[in-house]
């Protein structure tokens, strides 16, 4: 958890103008990207940034529906 999460953190990344990558869940002590559709569940609703998926044929089309929202 990061201070100011998201709407904070993300204010002050942008005025620093950098990116924010949002990771999947960590798997055997490794950082992976999302996998599953229930794991967009920690994505925060309005997150403009970008997302790390490893099974884009699995999580994509809920990620279209959810950018539409």
């Amino acid at each position: 958890m990061l201070w100011g999460w998201p709407n904070r953190f993300l204010q002050r990344m942008g005025k620093a103008n950098t990116q924010v990558v949002l990771m999947g869940p960590m798997r055997d002590g490794r950082v992976h990207g999302f996998y599953q559709v229930d794991e967009l569940e920690y994505i925060p609703q309005g997150f403009n940034g970008a997302v790390w998926v490893e099974k884009i044929e699995v999580v994509g089309e809920a990620l279209v529906e959810m950018r539409l929202r």
